[in-house]
């Protein structure tokens, strides 16, 4: 009997200890980063005074919670006026036409814009596609 009761107290721990569980588990969940999708952007590549390309990239910016989240959705407008400005200068200045773009070049730059629009480490640049093509 006293081992029938001992099996009976340990099998009612272990549920209650499962339970707690799965409810600290699911409240980790809203730890999980949020992603905010961008329109795909494009600007024009201009060399010896003539349009000579488009330079396309499409991203997403990681943020850590919903506050930050809503911050972005605040901010999108002037995020998307920065890095349209940097592009423009990047694909004006560093950009070959004839050449392969350098998608870490390109991210680095649309960090360095986020960054100064949110702030230094609040919104982390994923670049989904980067595309240079001729005119």
């Amino acid at each position: 009997m006293r081992y029938l009761m001992s099996i009976i107290t340990a099998g009612l721990f272990l549920i209650t200890a499962n339970s707690v569980l799965a409810e600290e588990s699911s409240g980790s969940s809203d730890s999980e980063p949020l992603f905010i999708e961008f329109t795909p952007l494009s600007v024009s590549v201009i060399q010896r005074t003539r349009v000579a390309g488009f330079l396309s990239v499409a991203f997403n910016l990681v943020v850590e919670n919903e506050e930050a989240a809503a911050h972005v959705e605040r901010l999108r407008p002037r995020l998307r006026d920065a890095i349209v400005r940097i592009l423009s200068r990047v694909a004006n200045s560093r950009l070959d036409i004839n050449r392969p773009v350098d998608v870490d070049l390109i991210r680095a730059y649309v960090q360095m814009a986020v960054d100064g629009v949110l702030g230094a480490e609040k919104a982390r640049v994923l670049m989904e596609t980067v595309s240079l093509q001729p005119a």
